[in-house]
């Protein structure tokens, strides 16, 4: 019985072992197994067999993030985001707000341009119409003066039409709210509306700076001198025996 059971406990050892060595040499095949048949049941694996269920289309990375940063800011930083994105909002309307503005404004100033241009254009057209009419009474009476003869008579009436004439001009530039002005003899002379033209040396002081006489009209639009008048002036010298 003795020497029964020891036999059977060898073949039960052996038993054993030979599982336990099989499972070994099952290990080492397996661990032995070249590095490029893995690689190749891998790929096979992967391509040959069918993908069960929807393919996950890819995400927005940059989302996620953000999302993730969010998560994991602090309330003082969460708040001063939000604030800038309302900043950002805030500033992006402002812009669109006054580029609207700016076009408004150019718009306005195209029309002001435009209206401006315009009335010079009318003002000037009425000054040429108001010229033309003086060159053709001119062309007349130099016809007329043509036909006839040269006399007396005929010279007194020349100087009454050139009168005539430089009084209709200025007539022309009143339309036009431009005033000619002319001072009398004896008036003061004052710098601001006059230029002196001539001096005339005189011994009486009571005359000295004072008009001897008006050579050309003075002009005025709006109330501002545009050409002073022409005067001839008295200056008051010393005779040598006083």
């Amino acid at each position: 019985m003795s020497e029964q059971g020891h036999e059977t406990r060898e073949q039960d050892h052996e038993t054993e072992d030979g599982l336990f060595h099989g499972n070994v040499g099952e290990q080492q095949y397996k661990a032995e197994e070249p590095a490029d048949k893995l690689t190749d049941k891998s790929t096979d694996e992967l391509t040959d067999e069918p993908v069960d269920g929807p393919i996950d289309k890819p995400t927005d990375e940059s989302s996620e993030v953000k999302e993730v940063i969010k998560q994991g800011e602090s309330p003082i930083l969460l708040e001063l985001r939000e604030m800038m994105e309302r900043l950002l909002g805030d500033f992006q309307t402002k812009l669109k707000y006054d580029q609207a503005k700016q076009a408004i404004i150019d718009k306005l100033d195209a029309e002001v341009q435009e209206y401006r241009q315009n009335l010079i254009r009318k003002i000037v057209v009425n000054v040429f119409n108001d010229v033309i009419a003086e060159i053709d009474d001119a062309e007349k009476m130099i016809r007329y003066y043509e036909e006839n003869q040269p006399s007396e008579e005929n010279y007194f009436r020349l100087l009454k039409v050139f009168r005539e004439i430089a009084d209709n001009l200025c007539l022309m530039m009143e339309k036009h709210d431009t005033l000619s002005f002319q001072c009398n003899e004896g008036d003061p002379f004052d710098p601001s509306r006059q230029r002196v033209m001539k001096t005339v040396p005189t011994d009486n002081p009571e005359l000295d700076k004072t008009v001897r006489a008006k050579l050309r009209r003075g002009f005025e639009y709006e109330g501002k001198v545009i050409r002073p008048e022409m005067v001839e002036v008295y200056i008051y010298q010393k005779t040598g025996g006083r």
